[in-house]
């Protein structure tokens, strides 16, 4: 199972702390942690973190760290903070890691390397382990909102509060998110220390999961992305019926999330789902599928939502195999006359 760092080692003495950190990379999450951090540096709190640097070729909204060294590129860094992290899109981590060691060399000794995608380990950061950077994966588990109101404020009282509320949201969008982590067993409390200060819940991640984190990070997508479009989706076909989302989405989506949660009890085994798939309802199913057959887009995402259904209700040993077939042909002969 995964193993969460108790308060009993957290307050361990002798323990390496993470005092200042560096970003590269200024995305959502980049943006997320650097805001947060940022905050610290004019709280009265000196046992936290503090940021002491961003870097990032894109990041143009200078007014929102006034007093903060802002970098372009790995080569004007001036300093090595405790630790870096590194918040780039997953296509770009090793090569920034590879960038950090080659222009750093030694002066990474000592130091934590930290990147945050979910699907890869600390083998992107070989590189700077060579040069005995401590290295570290930590994945944060959860979604972020989009960093796309930080251009363009102006002095205005408007625009300001605007900023403010940006800032807050920011700052708290890390608070109570577990983090998958792997990193050597020597550096466990620092970094765990590190992401108690971050708000967070430290999960050292069982060899199963590290060996397949690929898998791992699929629990994130189909958690996030994949319910995501399913209500963006329900959204659609709302607006092309004509009926308000506010009125009939909101209510059934906080119920269905509501009774899926069912699911996570241990001892249940029991899949939360109704509807016409796993009552077998033909007629009804052709129907919709009838309803669709005009917009392509709409009957093959429905479909396609059919079909991940079917699967996991047979599965689950809901539908019979003679009435999954039955339904699985229905789909299949409406997308191949659309």
């Amino acid at each position: 199972m995964s193993t969460t760092v108790t308060n009993k080692f957290m307050n361990a003495e002798n323990i390496n702390k993470i005092n200042t950190v560096g970003i590269i990379g200024m995305g959502k999450v980049g943006s997320c942690i650097a805001t947060f951090l940022n905050e610290n540096s004019f709280s009265d709190k000196n046992n936290l973190p503090k940021l002491s640097w961003i870097c990032s070729k894109y990041f143009t909204n200078y007014s929102i760290f006034p007093s903060l060294k802002i970098f372009k590129n790995i080569n004007e860094i001036n300093e090595i903070p405790d630790a870096i992290i590194i918040c780039k899109s997953d296509n770009f981590i090793k090569k920034t890691s590879d960038d950090l060691a080659n222009y750093f060399k030694e002066k990474l000794a000592g130091k934590f390397i930290i990147h945050c995608a979910g699907s890869f380990g600390i083998e992107l950061l070989s590189e700077c382990k060579k040069y005995d950077a401590r290295t570290v994966a930590a994945h944060p588990f959860q979604t972020f909102l989009t960093n796309d109101s930080f251009n363009d404020f102006n002095s205005n009282s408007s625009e300001n509060l605007q900023k403010s509320k940006k800032i807050n949201s920011l700052k708290n969008c890390l608070k109570n998110i577990s983090w998958g982590i792997e990193c050597e067993k020597n550096d466990d409390f620092t970094v765990a220390n590190f992401i108690k200060s971050l708000n967070g819940n430290p999960v050292f991640l069982p060899e199963k999961v590290l060996k397949n984190k690929a898998f791992y990070h699929t629990v994130a997508v189909a958690a996030s992305n994949y319910l995501a479009t399913s209500i963006y989706f329900a959204g659609l076909l709302a607006d092309e019926i004509g009926i308000n989302k506010n009125d009939f989405l909101k209510p059934i989506i906080n119920q269905t999330v509501q009774n899926s949660f069912v699911y996570f009890d241990e001892n249940s085994k029991q899949f939360p789902i109704t509807g016409p798939i796993v009552r077998s309802n033909f007629d009804t199913i052709s129907k919709h599928l009838e309803a669709l057959k005009n917009d392509e887009t709409l009957l093959n995402s429905y479909s396609y939502f059919g079909f991940a259904l079917l699967e996991l209700a047979q599965n689950s040993n809901i539908l019979t195999q003679e009435n999954y077939f039955e339904i699985k042909k229905i789909f299949q002969e409406f997308m191949k006359n659309k």
